[in-house]
């Protein structure tokens, strides 16, 4: 089987680099993650001239960035996929064993393999960790698997789902006037219908079959044994459907996550499986943790962004209550809370361009004992469109791929100057990278770049464990200042004070007392962060719009 082999090699080559084994990220709630997409991060040839560019970022020029990562505050790496696709996002890969060859030089699979390998070494001699991107609900339709398959290859007729015709019942889930020919494909040469939920060009695996789950088994194994820290599971509760594709939730879909992190573990203990479950909470929590340790918690980001849209923070208010009354089983490393992604706007322009607004919702986000993810650029403001038309996908924009903006030159420092980037979708260099770029925003004190880097400091300062305790303030829904507090296991505490107003909020006591029975003391002295904030007086302030407030404290 190609797995096996490429799986021998690959544990042949890499025998004596392999990442110590260390606490999977669910332990390690005060890590902070960075989503990052290789493609447009950093093109690392520019060292040596226009000639050698190819406007293609890479290992390599991720690597040269960990300094700056580590800098910012940043202590793991949830890497866009890396493999062979058929989209420039990675999200339709062609090959699981075969690394991206503009990712690596364009070299043999040995010199991809080393790259990337390269890439884990540095970052973690900085204590930064590699989590990989698994789209492992489906494959290219021009894939060898699915060329096998297509053929009734020995062996592999079952490793898709296939039918004699489109099955009724089943449609695209979350577009109601879909239909199953919407989701069930003609293939010519089996002379039958194969299923994809995403795109025709995406058939999904059958993983009830057991062949299927051995080939994910050496996937899970091969990168681990390279010395990827985890993986995002995309897809999570598609991996297997019901009678019909709109059943809400698949119970089968547990023991099979199960199954896989199980046996990972079972050589690289570390190992963290983030769940990606786009829905609600019922769906997202009805994974148990030996299934996915980390949750991405996606109504957050959807009622954060809503509370910043209508300046006020009722609908984030109710997701914090819901993750405060969860907390006895779901600890804060058991969730990754973010405010974007790279299937959504930026958070610049879902704020409509308004600094403060975007800094409060970073604010808020990295100030919670959750773990925080950042979507790389919007440290630095970056904007970008997001919009799918599911029925027109030729008027899809997506302009939040865009190269990073790291100086003022041509090109923002993405690759050389004098290189001559394509009109590509994601090769686009943002209008106004002159003025947002890091070495611009590392010059302004005020800038968007210097309040993450602060946020992210004091988050540091906080003892965060799983043991830490999450609070918020439910008792009057009109507020429209957000009061939360993290009790720590030193007996210590933090509150912290969001103003998601437009208008100037006067006389917020620092004290936190609402469902905390010993209460959280605090004062002006003991402050660790403020922004948009004046002093009032004693133990009280003024909060400018979107502006906020973090200080230590005391219980009684």
């Amino acid at each position: 089987m190609k797995s096996w082999i490429y799986l021998l090699i690959g544990i042949a080559l890499i025998a004596s680099t392999q990442a110590k084994a260390g606490a999977p990220l669910s332990e390690e709630p005060g890590r902070v993650l960075y989503q990052v997409y290789v493609e447009t991060f950093r093109d690392s040839r520019d060292a040596i001239g226009a000639d050698g560019s190819d406007g293609f970022g890479d290992f390599a020029g991720l690597e040269q960035k960990l300094d700056y990562l580590r800098g910012l505050g940043v202590s793991g790496l949830l890497v866009m996929p890396i493999f062979e696709s058929d989209d420039d996002m990675g999200y339709i890969p062609r090959d699981f064993y075969l690394l991206r060859a503009r990712y690596a030089g364009n070299g043999t699979q040995a010199d991809r393999e080393e790259s990337f390998r390269s890439l884990i070494r540095a970052a973690h001699a900085r204590d930064i960790k590699i989590y990989v991107d698994a789209p492992i609900n489906h494959i290219s339709l021009r894939s060898e698997w699915f060329t096998n398959s297509a053929r009734r290859l020995p062996g592999w007729q079952d490793h898709f789902l296939w039918a004699d015709r489109p099955q009724d019942g089943w449609r695209i889930p979350w577009e109601p006037s879909s239909t199953p020919t919407d989701v069930w494909f003609y293939q010519r040469e089996r002379d039958a219908y194969f299923y994809a939920l995403f795109g025709w060009g995406m058939p999904e695996f059958n993983h009830r079959n057991p062949a299927v789950v051995e080939l994910f088994d050496d996937f899970f194994t091969y990168y681990s044994a390279m010395g990827a820290d985890g993986f995002r599971i995309d897809a999570a509760k598609h991996l297997i459907e019901g009678p019909t594709n709109t059943v809400p939730f698949v119970q089968e879909n547990i023991p099979l996550l199960t199954h896989y992190l199980k046996t990972v573990r079972a050589r690289f203990p570390g190992i963290t499986f983030m769940i990606e479950v786009w829905s609600g909470h019922a769906e997202i929590e009805a994974f148990p943790h030996a299934s996915g340790d980390v949750k991405f918690d996606f109504p957050y980001m959807e009622t954060l962004r809503d509370s910043l849209k209508y300046s006020h923070p009722y609908g984030v208010r109710n997701t914090l209550d819901h993750m405060m009354q969860k907390q006895g089983e779901f600890k804060p490393g058991n969730r990754i809370i973010f405010a974007g992604n790279h299937d959504v706007a930026r958070l610049r322009t879902h704020a409509l361009n308004d600094a403060p607004k975007t800094e409060l919702g970073l604010a808020l986000t990295l100030t919670l004992p959750f773990i925080p993810l950042v979507y790389y650029g919007d440290e630095i403001f970056m904007a970008g469109e997001y919009i799918r038309y599911p029925k027109t996908p030729e008027k899809n924009v997506n302009n939040v791929c865009m190269p990073m903006l790291w100086n003022g030159e041509k090109n923002a420092g993405f690759t050389a100057p004098g290189f001559e980037l394509p009109n590509a979708w994601n090769k686009k260099i943002a209008p106004d990278w002159r003025n947002i770029n890091v070495a611009a925003q590392l010059k302004n004190p005020h800038g968007m770049l210097r309040a993450v880097q602060k946020l992210l400091k004091t988050r540091k300062s906080l003892p965060i464990t799983n043991e830490t305790r999450f609070y918020v303030d439910k008792s009057n829904d009109s507020d429209p200042v957000l009061r939360t507090a993290m009790v720590f296991a030193d007996g210590s505490c933090a509150v912290g004070i969001y103003n998601f107003s437009e208008a100037r909020q006067n006389a917020q006591n620092l004290d936190f007392r609402a469902g905390l029975p010993s209460g959280c003391r605090t004062s002006l002295s003991s402050v660790l962060l403020k922004k948009r904030t004046y002093t009032r007086q004693d133990a009280a302030i003024d909060l400018d719009p979107y502006g906020y407030w973090i200080g230590l404290g005391r219980t009684n």
